[in-house]
């Protein structure tokens, strides 16, 4: 069995050879603690001391052991010189071979830093956590980082790369030997025979196969489309029903299906049919039609949803002149009502005289009076035929209008031409949705409304709809309880009344957390691999954190009552405002006088020269796991990332570019950029930038990373179901949300697209935990990225959340203990109501398996945030959350009030975040700054591509001030120019050229181009 090559060897090198110290690093590392000056004394020769406090530092910094053939000489040097040893008396080598020896010292390290060995246990753990990871298709690479910083947080001894490739390689055959073995021995001639029908020319089209069909899913709205979605739907399903049991044998995950099937839709078929195994090709082809069926499902239900929201804003905006309109007639009648109750008045007053005159006689009396009642009668009378029925009818509209469900009902006809089809081919989970819902859609599909109208469900309608569901000769109003219908399936789906069998997106939110079975046998297993184990015991928790909430109650009161807190100021009906002075700056350098000198470098130097230093090119790895294909070169790649990051497009590219050859780029795009291998280059940018001295200027702490995030509205000029009209942001036009994640030294670490209908709180988490390469330990977003639930879910993850909250005194808090409590007390701030700890202890199991779910990866937080927050608010677990949630988001704000401080990093914090949003304009400057791309994925590369140009111009800006420091002698110059640093920002690009060069040598007019003569003698019919 041979080992997979999963790291480079530049890699390997630097992931099993002690670190290069700086000078700095060698004094924080290999410093004499209580500890190493207690264990010291024991050991005998030169050799063993220096060899011991050697693996102290490198365990210190790296938690990993190296061989002694590895050590640096300059660190030994250091610790000779530091320690009084004599560098001579030190003899590596025969350290090297007292393997015994090293392993003995290596144990004493561990134990004084209260670390475990890796022994067979940890092997074992780290095995099972590599199961999981390798089931959902996480590239290896991504496994041996992310599981390395998996055992450093858990204080586990780290192994080396040779360990992991092992496990690695015996994990990823055994699972596929599993799978192929589940094939092999359970498919049968005639399914074998159909699949690979897959492969044969179409009969609609006999220059494509039928696979070739289904490998675009349309994004558009037009009813025709839709049509054309749905047929490919129906005979996808067909295979689907076929395979169902084999599939369900082979239990493929949502990212095995999705990475198998993803590789069937970049290959040509030649390459598909070239497999040495059928079983191999038959997995492929197996979860290409799970994920076409599952993703063309959630397609048409973004369509649906689409749809009826279109309806419904139609509607009410053929609801505003029809209002208008009826208004007008409501003022003539109600004008009229008035007049005709004034000239009745008036009758009435002529009569009361006239019978109270005792001059007029009786007779006199009675004609004058039927005089006036003829009067009034002929007055009544001058309206028009049918004008009485019509003011009747308008003066009932005065009471109660129902104008808004007639139109509704006009439209009705026109949203199910587009989504009658997907009503009825959609497949929903009937034992998790709305039951009276469920009866409703099947009198649907069985037109029951047509044929038996006596009978219609109604159960699925609010009393209003009811109300209005029959006209005035109490026949039922079909059209219009088709619309009551979709509308609401729409909101039922939304918030998970209502769940697809089959979907990625759309199923109940029990389907998406670790399966029942699996949770209650393995919990224990499950929350140590996630790093839960101390969260388990949920009365310990709610102790720690009361005893907290409790000091903090205390000190933030004492600080107002001994005016510490000056920034505070309450007004007489208890609200109170918060001040937060700016910080000063030392310096009015700005960004652009740092860099004056540099004059305008373009943008191709800047990517060169930041590949030189990090190689990111090497991270663009061909998309297959298992096997190695040629690797790109360098120009190409480079090619790609501006294709994408600055919007020019592959063609636009490869026209305006000389030494880009359009096939080869395009070949590249396809099988090299992904959003993983993208992530793993802008690491590496960002890894250089953390090295880098100048960047701890920008940090408050040392020991803290400042991380925020914020989302920046982009145009769509492409049919998208991700994309949403929005006039404030759009005009007429269509776009999304980009959501960016950046850190204190400045790196953009994270980026994501998303409807721009979405809550931004939903993805705070996902840019917290899908990085290898930056750990927060405090994050800051604006108001639309806050919520309680985040807060409970940002405690697990172990990151201080501090969001900017507007209206302080609106914001309400909590305690254990009644509100009486603290009033007695004489505080000020006071708690809002006591925390319901019963209902979080109730739901304490779902909360550990929601948040193990999470950070195990089996479903990203924002698809569970989603799906959670869209369930009713009785939903449990929902209200457990939430209400652990409003402990953590209290102790927060006590300490947003006595600490400004932190009020004021959190504002410096937030302001480099919307700095990045301006920059990020700059770059992705062509085609009118719009997403060309429909699909999220698409629109994800664009962005990551967008992101590496960024970083690679932030780390030339780091390189370049930190080349101007190591030049100059001046030493108050520096201290000047380091100032106007830390006071400035390296999010700048005013000296960058990102539209390329002119070259007037080679731009020579061709004569040959147009023959002038015969262009003006050239006659057109006007």
């Amino acid at each position: 069995m041979s080992r997979l090559a999963i790291l480079s060897a530049e890699e390997i090198r630097k992931f099993d050879k002690p670190p290069h110290f700086s000078a700095t690093q060698r004094q924080k590392c290999f410093f004499i603690s209580e500890a190493l000056a207690g264990l010291l004394p024991k050991l005998k020769s030169t050799t063993n001391k220096v060899c011991f406090i050697l693996q102290w530092g490198y365990f210190r910094a790296t938690g990993r052991f190296f061989l002694p053939e590895d050590y640096k000489t300059q660190d030994i040097a250091f610790i000779c010189n530091r320690f009084n040893f004599n560098n001579n008396d030190v003899n590596i080598e025969d350290y090297s071979l007292k393997r015994k020896v090293s392993r003995a010292h290596q144990l004493l390290v561990l134990k004084a830093m209260k670390c475990s060995p890796f022994n067979k246990d940890a092997k074992a753990l780290l095995k099972a956590s590599i199961d999981l990871l390798a089931d959902k298709q996480v590239l290896p690479r991504e496994i041996i980082y992310h599981e390395a910083s998996q055992l450093h947080q858990r204080r586990i001894e780290i192994p080396g790369y040779h360990t992991f490739v092992e496990i690695i390689t015996q994990v990823y055959n055994a699972t596929e030997r599993q799978k192929l073995s589940v094939i092999e021995s359970n498919i049968t001639f005639e399914q074998a025979y159909e699949i690979s029908q897959l492969l044969s020319r179409s009969n609609d089209n006999l220059h494509e196969s039928r696979i070739q069909e289904y490998k675009t899913i349309d994004q558009s709205l037009r009813t025709r489309d839709i049509q054309d979605s749905v047929d490919k739907l129906k005979a996808i399903k067909i295979y689907f029903n076929e395979f169902s049991p084999l599939l369900k044998k082979l239990r493929l995950s949502k990212t095995t299906c999705e990475y198998f099937a993803t590789w069937v839709q970049k290959a040509k078929i030649s390459q598909l049919k070239q497999f040495p195994n059928k079983a191999k090709l038959q997995l492929h082809l197996l979860a290409f039609i799970e994920d076409q069926y599952y993703s063309r499902q959630d397609t048409l239900v973004d369509i649906l949803l689409k749809s009826v929201q279109s309806i419904r804003n139609l509607a009410l905006k053929m609801l505003i002149p029809e209002e208008q309109g009826r208004s007008k007639k409501q003022l003539a009648i109600m004008e009229k009502i008035i007049n005709d109750h004034g000239q009745l008045e008036a009758l009435v007053s002529k009569i009361q005289s006239l019978v109270l005159d005792i001059d007029i006689s009786d007779n006199s009396k009675v004609q004058q009076i039927r005089n006036l009642f003829n009067e009034h009668k002929t007055s009544q009378n001058s309206h028009i035929d049918g004008q009485a029925s019509e003011d009747a009818d308008l003066t009932q509209l005065l009471i109660k209008s129902n104008t808004y469900y007639d139109i509704l009902e006009s439209l009705s006809g026109k949203l199910f031409r587009r989504i009658g089809q997907i009503l009825h081919h959609v497949e929903f989970n009937e034992e998790t949705s709305c039951t009276a819902l469920m009866e409703a859609i099947h009198a649907y599909k069985e037109n029951k409304i047509i044929h038996g109208a006596k009978n219609v469900p109604t159960q699925f309608l609010d009393t209003k709809q009811k109300s209005v569901l029959h006209n005035n000769a109490g026949k039922l109003r079909i059209p219009l309880w088709n619309a009551f219908l979709a509308i609401n399936v729409a909101s039922a789906i939304k918030s998970g009344a209502l769940n697809l069998k089959h979907s990625y997106q759309y199923k109940a939110i029990q389907d998406y957390l670790i399966p029942d079975e699996i949770w209650n046998n393995k919990q224990d297993q499950l929350l140590k691999i996630a790093g839960l184990s101390k969260f388990s015991n949920v009365d310990a928790v709610l102790k720690s954190l009361q005893c907290d909430l409790e000091k903090k109650y205390e000190i933030i009161n004492e600080s107002i009552h001994t005016g510490m807190n000056t920034h505070i100021a309450f007004q007489k009906d208890g609200k109170f405002t918060l001040a937060t002075p700016k910080m000063e700056n030392s310096t009015n350098e700005s960004s652009y006088d740092l860099f004056s000198g540099t004059g305008l470098i373009p943008i191709i130097r800047i990517l060169k020269e930041a590949n030189a230093f990090t190689n990111f090119t090497e991270s663009f790895r061909h998309y297959s796991i298992k096997h190695h294909k040629l690797k790109p070169d360098e120009d190409t790649i480079i090619g790609g990332i501006m294709a994408f990051g600055h919007n020019i497009g592959i063609t636009g590219i490869s026209n305006m570019s000389k030494g880009i050859n359009d096939n080869r780029l395009r070949h590249v795009i396809k099988w090299f950029f992904t959003t993983k291998n993208l992530a793993h280059a802008n690491s590496r940018i960002i890894a250089l930038i953390n090295k880098l001295q100048l960047s701890k200027a920008f940090k408050y702490n040392p020991s803290t990373t400042h991380t925020s995030s914020d989302g920046q509205k982009v145009g769509v000029s492409v049919d998208s179901l991700l994309a949403n009209y929005s006039f404030k942001y759009f005009g007429k036009g269509k776009g999304v949300s980009v959501y960016t994640f950046i850190d204190d030294s400045q790196s953009l670490f994270y980026s994501t697209v998303m409807s721009a209908s979405e809550r931004e709180a939903t993805y705070v988490i996902d840019g917290l935990l899908y990085n290898d390469v930056v750990k927060s330990t405090i994050h800051s977003t604006d108001m639309h990225g806050f919520t309680e639930s985040i807060f409970a879910a940002t405690y697990f993850i172990e990151v201080s959340f501090a969001p900017r909250l507007k209206k302080l005194y609106k914001q309400k808090i909590y305690a254990f203990s009644s509100p009486k409590t603290y009033e007695k007390r004489g505080y000020k701030i006071l708690p809002s109501r006591f925390i319901n700890t019963k209902i979080i202890r109730e739901s304490w199991n779902d909360i550990l398996r929601f948040m193990t779910t999470i950070k195990l990866k089996e479903s990203t937080a924002s698809q569970l945030f989603k799906r959670l927050n869209s369930h009713s608010k009785d939903h449990p677990l929902y209200k457990a959350i939430k209400e652990f949630g409003r402990i953590i988001k209290t102790n927060f704000i006590l300490t947003y009030i006595d600490e400004v401080n932190l009020r004021q990093r959190m504002e410096q914090q937030l302001n480099r975040v919307e700095l990045s949003n301006k920059f990020s304009k700059a770059v992705f400057f062509a085609n009118n700054q719009e997403f060309k791309y429909g699909t999220k994925e698409e629109k994800e590369k664009a962005i990551a591509c967008k992101v590496l140009i960024q970083n690679a111009i932030i780390l030339w800006n780091y390189l370049y001030l930190s080349q101007s420091l190591l030049n100059s002698a001046d030493q108050q110059r520096n201290q000047t120019l380091l100032d106007a640093i830390k006071n400035s920002s390296m999010i700048s690009w005013a000296h960058i050229n990102m539209h390329g060069e002119y070259d007037f040598k080679d731009s020579k007019p061709s004569k040959r181009a147009f023959n002038i003569e015969e262009i003006l003698n050239l006659k057109i019919a006007v």
